[in-house]
């Protein structure tokens, strides 16, 4: 018996290399002697009825310019692009840990460093902005540190990461 996948993703925003943290499904071949079947291990959502849009109750555009806009703001964080971030946020943007609002682009860009710290940002290396959860019309990612409205990342909970000596 021989199985032969590879990961794939219908995500445009993910970048190579492929891994459990930003692909979709797994594709590929499933072999024993002669036979050889195709294989493909995905998510499926379940409920809500065929066709209808993952985030309905966020917003009113598709699944794929929403996740965009979410991969935006994950992207311009990772990279220290603040203004790519700031593009994808929805202000006011509230910081969690009792940091407050965040009410201006500029605002976010002064006390950038303190919200994106090394801590946060090794969450988002793991966000996949895609079939996000969604509850009382916000999607999340990274089990909630980010959540994202109709027009972009709206709450940020800051987590409180140990220091390895």
């Amino acid at each position: 018996m021989w199985v032969n996948l590879h990961f794939e993703s219908v995500s445009p925003a993910s970048k190579p290399p492929l891994t459990f943290y930003n692909s979709t499904s797994l594709v590929g071949t499933w072999t024993k002697g002669i036979t050889t079947l195709p294989v493909k291990l995905g998510i499926n959502l379940i409920g809500g009825p065929q066709g209808a849009s993952r985030y309905e109750d966020v917003t009113k555009e598709s699944a794929n310019v929403f996740e965009a806009r979410a991969r935006h703001f994950i992207d311009g964080a990772l990279s220290g692009n603040k203004n790519e971030a700031a593009s994808a946020t929805s202000f006011p943007l509230n910081i969690g840990s009792r940091r407050g609002l965040i009410r201006t682009r500029q605002e976010l860009f002064r006390r950038w460093d303190e919200i994106f710290t090394p801590c946060l940002l090794s969450r988002l290396k793991l966000a996949v902005p895609h079939e996000m959860f969604v509850h009382d019309g916000l999607a999340m990612v990274s089990n909630g540190t980010v959540w994202f409205d109709a027009k972009g990342a709206t709450s940020i909970d800051t987590p409180n990461c140990k220091r390895v000596s």
